[in-house]
């Protein structure tokens, strides 16, 4: 069973990277895409070493950097936010 959904997210892949390469549009947004993601990293990343905040560290996986490449700066104080929330 965990050999079926491997071949089946592996053919995902495959196909969606297929498709992103033959459509002329996707290479801009893929590459607009992929500036925001190092942007919102370095954002991050510059944020834990500054000690703006004393005591406060936005962790750098998948769901908080998604949060600050789709929301951008309000992103940032989203996280920010639920952290002083909900720590």
């Amino acid at each position: 069973m965990k050999l079926m959904w491997a071949l089946v997210l592996g053919f995902s892949v495959l196909a969606l990277t297929v498709v992103l390469i033959r459509n002329k549009i996707s290479h801009r947004i893929l590459k607009q895409f992929v500036l925001h993601l190092a942007a919102a990293a370095f954002v991050i990343y510059a944020f834990n070493y500054s000690g703006w905040i004393a005591d406060l560290h936005i962790p750098l996986n998948a769901v908080t950097i998604a949060a600050i490449v789709t929301l951008g700066i309000p992103g940032v104080l989203m996280i920010i936010g639920l952290q002083w929330v909900v720590l």
